[in-house]
């Protein structure tokens, strides 16, 4: 009975999801000609092969589930044909693995495409068909591994796509705050890019262990912000999948799946996503837990290097890593946990804390010592508002971080309850430990999650994920991947889960992919999107304008350089990073992320007084910035509160005293001068006045 529920539920959802794929196409190709109605012979033609393979894909569906007699003769046809053309399979396999990616991302009509119906069959057929070439070795069409693995493939694939899609050598910032974070990754390495006093300050809005690992390539002399960009990505992608192969390593366990394994918990933790220091320090720390203490001890003492310089969260967080993962994965004697375990859990979870702790104290940086690390832990709980609204359905991240993070985690969840019910014997201490460490970084990543400036995505629940990834590894060390081959033996609802665990991670890379379009191609869009779509301000400029754009920016910045007066760049100042502006000296201060944080703390007293008195004194000649604007918006936009913040503290106090001189429109930049007088109706915060 619970069969044919399953086999019932599955075929609608398939159905479904074609048949909604099938009216979203034609949604797209009516009114493009005047064929058979509003089609053009292009879309027109295009829609019914679409309308046909989805019929197809209905009608096979269906035997399959419900006559499997009568696609007996079908596949017996199908897998000798397949078989004998195995010279094709692996090239095949390439581009049915990249077909997706291309389409979505790198094609402009991956600006038509966004129907997550449409991607979502596109993914469908593309995946199925690549574990019907991954079932070579089977007398099946499909066999379940090969589904598995075709999940995992294509999932990885299409997530590390996903992850280079801004390299670019666009040279204006891709983002709100992009391209002032390559000016940040360059001052620890490259700070001799910038003409300034050696004397001078220059302090990134970036912890040190950001600072090294994404500033590593300012090294070299020459870089390219296409070349930066693609090492961004890469530390988005390798130490990912490294950390995964670490956890799923098993002595005597297939290469393959074992790499497999490494993908899949790298799709698992990019959606977080979760930076790349702490991804580094957990593979150093889940590689000490199997090694003998003479190499533990200062592996961990090296891994506590990276969690110490950045967030105090993260430095307890390591902390329990290194203790917690260790007692609860040590096997048991006679029922309980041996001696040799505890102590073994304590002695690396107590190196793990002096060496953070001594790192962080005595460190020679400015932020070091403990009255640093006690002001840290302070400001960061109680400085900035917290928005429990967030947690909930919300207009910044729609159904909300609770909802998010269930779907994400909900799967793995549910197969690691499995195995503590089923098989996985712990003893009551090592419950408590893995539930309590658990539940630790889970209260702290929500409550992260509702300060003003979070709740965008998952990042801050870090720590909980890749405890979750460690549980995993553990379940992994004890059972071994005999558990996934032998799918058969598992009950209905976990081999569903199984699927969702490979799956789920995908959607929303998946539905987002955007290539890098410029305005250049909005003719070749028009008919298929709705004019609104087509702004300008919706794409890249294209590379004339991007030329004008920097040819005007240089005139302004050598007319105020002759003026002899100081040039502030807010915003873009990986301009100054990559030489596209030369020759002008480095003004450090007020960072536009910097400033942003000021401002959602509200703290009229510190940066942001002497921000005001630079502007009324007309300290800059010329400023550089995003266009700013004044109306408020409150929680029912995307990130409200903060953009109130920005307008109230840093949009109105900039436009009381200056006012646009030039507006580089195609790139989103305008050129700020001193006003003779404050504007007539000056909104300045009371503070100010």
């Amino acid at each position: 009975m619970q069969t044919k529920i399953a086999k019932a539920l599955a075929f609608i959802l398939v159905e479904t999801i074609l048949s909604l794929a099938v009216r979203d196409f034609f949604n797209i190709a009516w009114g493009t000609g005047a064929w058979l109605g509003q089609l053009s012979p292009k879309w027109g033609l295009s829609f019914f092969i679409f309308l046909i393979i989805a019929l197809l894909t209905i009608g096979f569906i269906y035997l399959a589930l419900w006559q499997p007699a009568r696609a007996q003769p079908l596949e017996t046809k199908i897998v000798p044909l397949r078989n004998r053309l195995a010279i094709l399979h692996n090239p095949l396999i390439l581009i049915l693995l990249f077909l997706p990616i291309w389409l979505f991302q790198y094609h402009i009509y991956g600006l038509v495409f966004t129907s997550p119906f449409i991607r979502l069959t596109v993914w469908m057929w593309t995946t199925t068909l690549t574990a019907f070439l991954l079932s070579g070795a089977s007398s099946r069409a499909l066999s379940g591994s090969a589904v598995l693995t075709s999940f995992t493939l294509s999932g990885a694939t299409i997530l590390i796509a996903f992850a280079l899609r801004e390299v670019s050598s666009y040279p204006f910032s891709l983002g709100w705050s992009e391209g002032n974070r390559l000016y940040d990754y360059s001052i620890y390495f490259g700070r001799d890019r910038y003409i300034s006093d050696s004397s001078q300050v220059i302090n990134p809005y970036l912890d040190l262990s950001r600072q090294y690992i994404s500033g590593l390539p300012f090294l070299y002399s020459a870089l390219t912000i296409w070349q930066a960009r693609l090492w961004q990505a890469l530390t988005n992608i390798v130490p990912f999948i490294a950390l995964g192969l670490i956890v799923f390593y098993r002595r005597g366990q297939p290469k393959t799946i074992w790499f497999l394994a490494g993908l899949w918990a790298f799709a698992f933790l990019r959606q977080g996503p979760i930076h790349p220091p702490l991804v580094i320090a957990a593979a150093i720390i889940a590689f000490a837990w199997r090694r003998p203490l003479w190499q533990a001890i200062p592996l961990l003492a090296l891994g506590m290097l990276i969690p110490a310089q950045s967030r105090f969260t993260w430095l307890f967080g390591a902390m329990l890593w290194a203790g917690v993962f260790s007692f609860v994965g040590a096997p048991l004697e006679s029922g309980r946990v041996p001696r040799s375990a505890w102590a073994r859990a304590l002695l690396l979870g107590t190196v793990s804390a002096l060496s953070g702790l001594a790192v962080r104290l005595f460190w020679p940086d400015e932020k070091a010592g403990a009255a640093y690390l006690v002001s840290s832990i302070s400001e960061s709980t109680s400085r900035q508002e917290l928005l429990w609204y967030r947690l909930l359905p919300n207009s910044t991240l729609g159904p909300g971080v609770l909802i998010i993070l269930l779907v994400a985690v909900l799967p793995l969840i549910l197969i690691l309850i499995y195995f503590l019910r089923a098989q996985w014997t712990l003893h009551f201490s090592q419950k408590l430990a893995l539930f309590g460490c658990l539940t630790s970084f889970f209260v702290v990543g929500l409550t992260a999650s509702t300060k003003i400036g979070g709740g965008g995505d998952l990042h801050n629940l870090d720590l909980f994920l890749i405890g979750l990834l460690f549980s995993a590894g553990l379940v992994w060390n004890k059972f071994g991947h005999e558990w996934i081959l032998n799918r058969a033996a598992l009950p209905m609802w976990m081999q569903v889960t199984l699927i969702l665990l490979l799956a789920l991670p995908v959607w929303a890379p998946l539905i987002n992919m955007r290539p890098l379009a410029d305005t250049s191609q909005i003719e070749e869009l028009t008919g298929l999107l709705d004019p609104a779509e087509l702004r300008p301000s919706n794409f890249l400029a294209s590379d004339a304008d991007v030329e004008k754009s920097l040819t005007s920016l240089r005139k302004n910045v050598l007319t105020a350089q002759q003026r002899g007066g100081e040039v502030l760049f807010l915003d873009q100042r990986q301009l100054l990073t990559f030489g596209e502006i030369s020759g002008l000296p480095l003004v450090a201060d007020y960072e536009k992320k910097r400033l942003m944080d000021q401002a959602m703390t509200g703290n009229a007293a510190t940066l942001l007084a002497q921000f005001h008195a630079d502007l009324k004194s007309h300290r800059f000649i010329l400023i550089i910035t995003e266009p700013l604007h004044l109306p408020v918006q409150g929680e029912s936009s995307v990130f409200g509160e903060e953009s109130d913040a920005w307008v109230k503290w840093i949009s109105s106090v900039v436009l009381c005293y200056y006012q646009p001189s030039a507006e580089l429109s195609e790139v989103k930049v305008d050129l700020l001068v001193p006003r003779r007088k404050p504007a007539t109706h000056c909104s300045l915060p009371v503070e100010f006045k």
